[in-house]
């Protein structure tokens, strides 16, 4: 693998999936998009979806090592083949007349010894023929049905290998428009295509609720947005690249302008051209501040351990707890998360977000009015939603205030449709019933313990962590760090 591809959002979690054996993956998430780009490493630096696949499997790739032949392109609301690259001995090529890359028992064409069209001497057959032969591909061009009867065909011989990339899956599925044919849809589905070890198929889509009635096997990659490491990366190669030797930065500014940029949730196409802006108004030096006004929001400041008040012992308890979730051990698996409970201002909110910005987490914190639905039914779809963007983004720390309103006791008979629909899906997402190993680390803080849900609360620590209400010292620790 190349230098620091492993950091790749797309690549990284394909081949996770490819080595296990899938060959049909879909990509969903808030950072799938045709006009986004991700960092693939310092060499090559932000590349398109399809630019990181070219890259990696018909570029880097050997075929024998998982590399494909050739990548057939569709994008959005085309049913045809928008673009076909074929591998070269320096990387890929487009290939102008599709039908040429498969042989003569495929496209039935004028050729008997099965080179591919473009290989043929236009000298060696007739005027006629040649003439006849340029007008059917000139006709037939990017034509679906034949393309997909070809492909077929050729995945059957097990000659050549082939990546296919759907862009835009809603579109190609004929959900917004209903003169769209399927055909996409009916080949995937076929036990051949599904089950051929010479054919992946990369699918993008933003809701994967609307081709939940095609009943795909396996589940979506879900993809976050970039991560502080993917944006302080792609900044570091921009200003190597494109600014002056006498130009001024510090590394310590350039780690806490990619942890904000990543706070604010924008796409790297976003992050780089608030990158741009900045350097152009300001080509001597580095600032935070010139980020602030750019990116036109307030960037939350960082709260580190030194900013939270704690007794010593709850402390320790809180860094070993944590120390074992980041483990790449089986023993993290068991650690879920943990309920923090005490009087109101005792700083809950402010160790979790210290915790995040020390252990360098994504951080969440989601509000009732983002995991309630507005009708009954609706609360579990909000929830998954929460931790697919918990997962596209992990290690997360997910805090959830109040948590007693989120999870309340099930024995309760108060309990109403909205409160059961709630505590069984997040049942489900702690245990990562349907995803296996999660990086998620669910802090819950709550004044009124016994009102949560028992099952929740095994799952979140026998023993919630009291943080009480500050003694003597720790009072004069604080107002000598808030007034001094």
């Amino acid at each position: 693998m190349s230098l620091l591809v492993k950091q790749q959002r797309i690549i990284s979690k394909l081949e996770e999936k490819r080595l296990r054996g899938q060959n049909l993956h879909f990509l969903t998430g808030d950072a799938i998009n045709s006009n986004d780009n991700y960092f693939y490493n310092l060499f090559y630096g932000c590349k398109s979806l399809d630019e990181c696949l070219l890259l990696y499997y018909l570029k880097e790739l050997t075929v024998e090592n998982g590399g494909f032949d050739y990548l057939l392109h569709v994008v959005n609301s085309s049913n045809d083949v928008t673009h076909c690259y074929a591998r070269t001995d320096d990387g890929w090529e487009i290939v102008e007349n599709i039908h040429s890359i498969f042989s003569e028992k495929a496209h039935g064409g004028l050729y008997s010894d099965n080179r591919p069209r473009e290989a043929v001497d236009s000298d060696a057959v007739k005027d006629e023929d040649a003439e006849k032969a340029a007008e059917t591909a000139e006709n037939v061009g990017n034509d679906l049905h034949q393309i997909l009867l070809n492909l077929g065909e050729e995945i059957e011989k097990k000659e050549k290998r082939f990546l296919i990339l759907l862009e835009g899956m809603e579109w190609i599925a004929g959900l917004y428009d209903p003169q769209h044919n399927t055909e996409w849809i009916a080949n995937l589905q076929k036990p051949e295509w599904m089950k051929a070890h010479n054919l992946m198929t990369v699918i993008s889509i933003k809701d994967m609720e609307l081709i939940k009635k095609y009943n795909f096997p396996g589940k979506p990659i879900y993809i976050g947005n970039p991560s502080a490491e993917e944006i302080r990366w792609a900044y570091l190669r921009y200003m190597l690249r494109h600014m002056p030797e006498e130009y001024q930065w510090d590394w310590s500014v350039l780690n806490n302008i990619a942890n904000s940029m990543s706070v604010g949730e924008k796409s790297l196409v976003q992050c780089m051209r608030i990158l741009r802006t900045v350097l152009q108004n300001n080509a001597e030096e580095l600032k935070l501040e010139d980020f602030t006004k750019a990116a036109e929001l307030n960037i939350e400041e960082e709260v580190h351990w030194n900013d939270v008040i704690l007794v010593v012992v709850v402390f320790c308890c809180f860094c070993c707890i944590v120390f074992f979730f980041m483990l790449d051990d089986p023993i993290a698996a068991i650690i879920l998360g943990l309920i923090l409970t005490g009087p109101p201002g005792t700083g809950k909110t402010m160790i979790a977000k210290a915790l995040a910005t020390e252990k360098k987490c994504y951080f969440m914190a989601p509000t009732l009015a983002d995991l309630k639905g507005e009708y009954v039914g609706q609360s579990s779809k909000q929830i998954k939603r929460v931790f697919e963007k918990a997962r596209g983004n992990e290690p997360t720390i997910l805090f959830i205030d109040e948590c007693d309103t989120v999870f309340p006791s099930r024995d309760d008979n108060r309990m109403d449709s909205y409160g059961l629909d709630m505590v069984n899906q997040f049942l489900q997402e702690l245990d990562g019933a349907t995803t296996g190993k999660q990086k998620i680390f669910t802090i819950a803080a709550t004044n009124r313990v016994d009102a949560i849900d028992p099952a929740i609360k095994r799952r979140l620590g026998k023993t919630p962590i009291v943080i009480p209400l500050p003694d003597k010292d720790n009072r004069l620790r604080l107002f000598n760090i808030y007034l001094g």
